[in-house]
């Protein structure tokens, strides 16, 4: 079981557009897997969502022995580590399919997305959107340590959420960064999710600063049609 391929099928800046990440993988996989992650000193709540999801969606499309006694322990490893999966996930890679890839070119600034830790008050998880000329690893290991950090992450910062980082190669140009970071918020702000006071996922960082109405051309086109006839 190779715990590397989880994890990259995760960065491709098109994990997006697969509705079921790891549908390919063998069912006894997905749940020896979910334990490693899980328990992890470390553990990755995206990783661990993304089979929670791929089981239960199994369940309840046949429910022979096997999937049923998979889907009883992926809801036991969670139970056992006391953690609680990422409701709102899938909902917020299939509104990131609005977004545009950006263009490869010979940028050096990427965004990135950090899961954040709203349980106490909100009973459920937020993210935090940024965007930075360092690799997101570094980025985030500087949140934590209090080095420029954004509101509330070097508290409540979780971890990386690869799956909704389609901007996470260094590849955007200085002049448009802050318009892809502003995406990125826009769109998962419009995310329903349980436990917040507006129902929608709680997105932190400087992004909430672009105005759509004001981005040039045809840039995330899809983004703003669905923001209008969303507002």
């Amino acid at each position: 079981m190779d715990l590397e391929k989880f994890r990259s099928d995760l960065r491709d800046r098109n994990s997006r557009f697969k509705p079921r990440v790891y549908e390919g993988y063998a069912t006894s996989d997905l749940v020896r897997a979910n334990k490693t992650f899980l328990s992890s000193d470390m553990p990755d709540f995206e990783i661990a969502s993304l089979i929670h999801h791929e089981i239960q969606n199994r369940n309840s499309k046949d429910k022979n022995k096997e999937i049923i006694e998979a889907w009883n322990e992926i809801k036991n490893q969670f139970k056992d580590y006391k953690i609680k999966p990422i409701e709102w996930l899938n909902r917020a890679r299939s509104r990131m399919q609005l977004l545009h890839n950006a263009p490869d070119q010979h940028g050096t600034f990427c965004v990135y997305v950090i899961l954040m830790n709203w349980l106490d008050p909100h009973k459920n998880y937020g993210v935090y959107v940024g965007q930075t000329r360092k690799q997101p690893e570094e980025r985030f290991v500087e949140h934590k340590a209090g080095i420029r950090v954004g509101r509330g992450v070097e508290l409540r910062g979780m971890q990386l959420m690869w799956s909704l980082m389609p901007y996470s190669d260094n590849l955007l140009m200085a002049q448009s960064r802050k318009k892809y970071e502003g995406a990125v918020h826009h769109c998962l702000a419009t995310v329903k999710a349980k436990g917040f006071k507006s129902g929608l996922l709680k997105v932190g960082g400087d992004g909430k600063n672009e105005n759509p109405d004001e981005w040039p051309g045809a840039f995330q086109n899809r983004l703003r049609q669905f923001l209008r006839e969303n507002q």
